[in-house]
């Protein structure tokens, strides 16, 4: 099962990777969310985790979401998991990118995942350090400032 765990700035662990896509890990997959959410899988066993997110825009959003998802079910389908064996959770994502919550949700419903909802509130961005063997969701938070996201404030 996945579980969430908040950590404090003094809990701060290795350097993270940035930016859209899909990661696979069976130890740990670390990962710098910034404004947007995460659809984190994982073997009902732990022997496998993944990490979708993107940074697309609201036209493009849910057809790179859909098929990153797809390359990830492909994946764990090649691993001998089916769809409703792999546990789901979804995190992280400010104020402004909520809408990616119920595109992220609708997509995990469709492909017929359990899911959990995790760390929703407010303007953070966020860190994630998962490790899928024993399910943990460690998540750093850090104030979110807009001009770090706006090129035309810096």
């Amino acid at each position: 099962m996945i579980s969430f765990k908040l950590l404090s700035k003094s809990e701060l662990l290795p350097p993270t990777s940035k930016g859209t896509g899909l990661w696979f890990n069976s130890r740990k997959i670390s990962i710098d969310l910034g404004q947007n959410p995460v659809l984190l899988l994982r073997a009902s066993d732990g022997s496998l985790g993944a990490a979708i997110s993107s940074n697309d825009n609201v036209s493009a959003y849910p057809e790179k979401i859909a098929e990153l998802l797809e390359k990830a079910l492909n994946k764990f389908a090649l691993e001998g998991f089916s769809a409703n064996s792999i546990e789901a959770a979804v995190i992280g994502g400010v104020d402004n990118a909520k809408w990616k919550w119920d595109r992220l949700l609708k997509s995990a419903k469709q492909a017929n995942l359990a899911f959990k909802k995790y760390d929703d509130s407010g303007m953070y961005y966020r860190e994630v350090y998962f490790e899928p063997k024993t399910g943990i969701a460690s998540i750093l938070r850090k104030e979110a400032n807009p001009n770090e996201w706006n090129p035309a404030s810096a």
